[in-house]
C-alpha cells in the first residue's frame, strides 16, 4: 500500500513517485567551480528510483542528481571506513559527496552496486588516475542546485481588524485544524522512519535485482518534480 503523502503532492501531475533504496544522514555535499566553492549543505542524503523512468536519482534537501550511465563517479577515498568520498564531475566543475556516518558497510556496497550499474563508477587506482589528470571526461551540464522548489512568497496581514469575538472564534477553529494537521504530520512521520530503521537494502548486502525491485511496501516513498529526475 502506498505511504500516506499530502494529497496535494500525491495528485500533483508535475510530480512522479520514487521509492527511497537507500538512505545516509550527516552527508556534506560542496559544489566547486574552478577553484571556488559555491555550494555547501549537510543533511540526509537519500538515494530514489523512479520506475517509471528506470531511472536513480540522489537527493538531499533541494539538490536532485540524475544517475547516466555516460555519467562517471568517482570514489576518492578507499575502503569502506568513513569519511567515504564521491566526486560527481559536472561542467566547470564537480560536487563532492562525503559520507561521514556509515553504520552498515553492506549499505555502501549496495550504493556502489547501484552505481555500477547506473555510472561510470571509477575506483582505486583508476580513480587516482583520473583526479591526477590520467583520464579525460565529458562533464555533464550542473543541476540546479535548489531544485525546482521555490520558496514561499512573504504574505503580510490583513489591515482590517476584525471584532474580538470574531477573532476568537477563528482561533479556536485554527486550533482544532492545527492540532489535527500537527496528529497527521506525526502520524506520516513516524511510518516514514519506522520504514527507513526497517529497510534491509542498509544492513544487508543485495543483489542489483533486488535493490531495483525495492518497493513502497519496504521502504519510504518520496514525490519528485518531473523535470528533476532527467
Amino acid at each position: 500500500m502506498e505511504q500516506q503523502q499530502p494529497e496535494h503532492i500525491r495528485l500533483d501531475p508535475d510530480r512522479t513517485m520514487g521509492v527511497e533504496i537507500l538512505s545516509f544522514p550527516g552527508v556534506e555535499i560542496e559544489q566547486t567551480i574552478g577553484s571556488k566553492h559555491s555550494f555547501n549543505t549537510v543533511g540526509t542524503l537519500d538515494l530514489l528510483y523512479f520506475s517509471d523512468y528506470g531511472r536513480f536519482v540522489l537527493s538531499l534537501r533541494h539538490w536532485n542528481f540524475p544517475l547516466f550511465k555516460e555519467l562517471p563517479i568517482i570514489k576518492s577515498s578507499e575502503g569502506f571506513v568513513d569519511p567515504i568520498i564521491y566526486i560527481l564531475p559536472i561542467d566547470d566543475g564537480f560536487y563532492t559527496l562525503k559520507l561521514t556516518q556509515v553504520f552498515h558497510v553492506e549499505a555502501i556496497e549496495n550504493l556502489e552496486t547501484i552505481f555500477k550499474h547506473n555510472s561510470s563508477f571509477i575506483s582505486g587506482t583508476d580513480a587516482h588516475a583520473l583526479m591526477n589528470g590520467g583520464f579525460d571526461y565529458e562533464p555533464l551540464p550542473r543541476t540546479s542546485l535548489y531544485g525546482s522548489e521555490e520558496p514561499e512568497p512573504h504574505r503580510t496581514g490583513l489591515s482590517n481588524t476584525p471584532n474580538k469575538e470574531g477573532s476568537a472564534s477563528k482561533l479556536r477553529k485554527r486550533d482544532i485544524i492545527k492540532r489535527e494537521v500537527i496528529r497527521a504530520a506525526d502520524t506520516i512521520v513516524q511510518g516514514i522512519q519506522k520504514k527507513k530503521k526497517d529497510n534491509v537494502n542498509m544492513n544487508i548486502l543485495r543483489d542489483y535485482e533486488d535493490l531495483l525491485n525495492t518497493t513502497e511496501d519496504l521502504a519510504p516513498v518520496q514525490y519528485l518534480y518531473r523535470k528533476d529526475v532527467f
